[in-house]
């Protein structure tokens, strides 16, 4: 279940409290840290002293579960998990906010709903929050969280972006609740009774990110028409002939008419299913455009070294996070030319002088067909090199400058035996030893604009200009 209530206007200032100071015992339990990817915590709520392990076996089994359910099995080095322990001085759910277990979540016996006083959750510059021990303060408050409750309660809550609450073996829950709160999901499911939107406000303002749920029939304002076959009708009927494709299915967000869904059924209507074409697209691409360490960037990396200016020498390496189906598109541009041969690392002594080096990034995948979804994104640098660098142009190409007088000369590229000075005299070039990648030449610590072949016809074998 979608619940919106505050969260959104207090989504900058979230911190997580409870009646005294205390701090977790935060756990890297799985993937790598660092870069860009999503830090995902879990919490222990109603584990006591005596059921550390309980639990510990509870969050393995909860990242095998999402690990291996589709998107995030085919993006799972995307996410960086950890395991958050403080024990609850009473085993399984409150039913009242008053007994002491993590955060004051109990179950409200009226509405048979999970709840916790909101005051308690999101009351910011409190003396009484919740860090995680080693990590910060601010780790808990700005990073995703996943509530794991010691119970067989087989529902759940979510505060999108912030929160899924359920209980622990409901891992289908788990699964539909990360929808909500990873990615904005809409509930597609609707109510016999008319109840409020999760969407949309009674002034029909929208309260969140549409991507699952929408209120006309107009193809073309659809969020998801690109997925939408001219075959299927629309409105689509609900039978099974229309159950594996994507049409606009009438019942959706809490209401059972004027709300329509892409699916006939969905992980976001019923939890024992797996997610639809349109809302897995959702979570790939905010699994593809997460900012984490790189702040300001729109797709997630791994790697981005130096973070931009200005660049005298050395490599720049822009490296993308592993393990996706398919890995965030990558090309490097100089001056407005698009280079070749270059991957994840590049050299800077091998560009043709002073000027903009860019890295172009796309993250697309088979999963994404709405282009609006696929996160994009340019890095820049500014090349400025010493005095004396070394240009390679025209039939230089393969010849570079590595310091005072010494030049590599590339294998397959013919060895220059000559080079004029600053005088314009002409001077022997010496070769002074084989690398891995061809010949080290040395000659005068300082050159004019040529080198020769040979020393019979400058005019007729100049290797180039050299600057």
């Amino acid at each position: 279940m979608n619940r919106t209530l505050r969260a959104l206007g207090a989504v900058s200032f979230l911190c997580l409290v409870a009646n005294t100071h205390a701090a977790f015992d935060c756990q890297l339990v799985k993937g790598k840290e660092g870069g860009d990817r999503i830090p995902l915590i879990f919490y222990a709520v109603g584990y006591t002293q005596a059921e550390k392990s309980r639990y510990e076996a509870d969050v393995e089994e909860a990242i095998e579960a999402m690990l291996n359910a589709p998107p995030y099995r085919e993006y799972r080095e995307h996410f960086t998990i950890y395991r958050a322990w403080t024990p609850s001085l009473k085993s399984g759910l409150a039913y009242a906010p008053s007994d002491s277990t993590f955060a004051r979540i109990h179950l409200d016996t009226a509405t048979g709903l999970l709840d916790w006083p909101d005051v308690v959750f999101y009351q910011p510059g409190s003396d009484s929050i919740f860090s995680c021990g080693g990590r910060g303060q601010n780790f808990t408050r700005d990073n995703p969280g996943v509530l794991l409750v010691n119970s067989d309660y087989r529902g759940g809550v979510a505060f999108q972006f912030r929160w899924a609450t359920f209980a622990r073996q409901h891992w289908n829950t788990m699964l539909h609740e990360l929808g909500h709160a990873l990615t904005y999901l809409a509930d597609e499911y609707e109510f016999a009774v008319r109840m409020s939107s999760g969407v949309w406000d009674s002034n029909g303002n929208q309260l969140q990110p549409v991507f699952n749920v929408w209120r006309n029939l107009s193809r073309d304002s659809i969020p998801w028409k690109v997925w939408l076959d001219d075959s299927v009708p629309i409105p689509t009927p609900a039978t099974r002939a229309f159950a594996d494709r994507i049409g606009v299915f009438e019942g959706a967000d809490y209401q059972s008419v004027g709300r329509y869904r892409p699916a006939l059924d969905c992980r976001m209507r019923s939890s024992e299913m797996g997610y639809c074409n349109v809302c897995r697209e959702a979570l790939t691409s905010r699994f593809l455009s997460h900012m984490g360490n790189f702040s300001g960037d729109k797709v997630s990396l791994d790697t981005v070294f130096p973070r931009g200016g200005r660049l005298t020498g050395g490599n720049v390496v822009v490296r993308r996070i592993p393990g996706d189906t398919i890995p965030v598109s990558l090309r490097w541009r100089f001056n407005g030319v698009w280079l070749t041969g270059v991957r994840e690392t590049l050299d800077v002594g091998t560009l043709p002088g002073d000027g903009s080096l860019e890295a172009i990034l796309a993250g697309e995948s088979p999963f994404i067909r709405n282009p609006d979804l696929i996160p994009r994104d340019t890095l820049r640098w500014t090349v400025r090199k010493p005095s004396g660098t070394v240009v390679r142009k025209g039939a230089m190409d393969g010849i570079r400058r590595v310091g005072p007088g010494l030049f590599e000369v590339e294998s397959g590229v013919s060895v220059p035996q000559w080079a004029c000075n600053a005088n314009g005299k002409r001077v022997p070039l010496k070769v002074v030893a084989r690398t891995a990648d061809g010949w080290l030449v040395r000659g005068p610590s300082t050159f004019g604009e040529a080198l020769f072949l040979d020393a019979a016809d400058k005019k007729t074998k100049s290797a180039g200009d050299v600057r």
